[in-house]
């Protein structure tokens, strides 16, 4: 009798023990598996700019898409990014790129989230993801007032002529050499923007910029 006594105290007490650490054990368990298949998925890009509360743009600084005015930032791209990032309950960053390859890039690493160029993707960057066309923007040829207005592009076979290297317009008027219908050569210049060339021209140190 006190064997029987004793060996079921025994197993009581074990009992006891094993169901304390199934509540300590199975809760810490869950948990652990929680954590393990949130870190397992991978956070969608929208998760992940509201998880560092920044939304990053890279865009181009000019009159219709980014521009510094009197009272602070300015532009289309510049006003539509930052509504986006209000509407997300985050902040606005911008970065600032001409050169395609370079956006393609940072939008790939996820040095930036989105790119707002307001100009068509060239290819190096069709392989990403697109928004709808909401604007459209037609290239001109920029000359000095009091020069000669040439009639077309075909009539450009002598001046100066400069855009921003890897820009939308250096890809247009490769295109358009390759098409046959531009014989001027012109140069892609690193580190300018399109205000800076249009300021070259009215100093008449350029002929002409796109």
């Amino acid at each position: 009798m006190g064997f029987q006594k004793q060996n079921s105290a025994s197993m009581a007490g074990k009992s006891v023990i094993l169901l304390s650490l199934l509540g300590v054990l199975l809760p810490a368990l869950f948990l652990g598996y929680m954590l393990h298949t949130k870190w397992l998925k991978p956070l969608t890009l929208l998760e992940q700019i509201r998880d560092d509360g920044r939304l990053i743009a890279i865009t181009t600084k000019g009159a219709t898409t980014y521009f510094d005015s009197v009272n602070g930032p300015a532009g289309l791209e510049y006003e539509l990014v930052t509504a986006f990032a209000k509407e997300l309950g985050v902040s606005a960053e911008f970065v600032f790129s001409r050169d395609s390859e370079e956006i393609a890039s940072k939008l790939r690493s996820g040095k930036a989230h989105l790119a707002a160029t307001g100009a068509t993707p060239p290819n190096a960057v069709r392989k990403l993801n697109h928004g709808p066309v909401y604007q459209q923007v037609t290239s001109q040829l920029i000359y000095r007032s009091g020069h000669a207005r040439p009639a077309s592009i075909d009539e450009l076979t002598s001046g100066i002529l400069e855009v921003p290297s890897g820009s939308p317009e250096d890809a247009l008027l490769q295109k358009l050499q390759q098409s046959g219908d531009l014989e001027l050569q012109w140069t892609a210049s690193d580190g300018t923007d399109f205000e800076q060339l249009m300021t070259l021209v009215d100093e008449e140190m350029l002929d002409y910029t796109v």
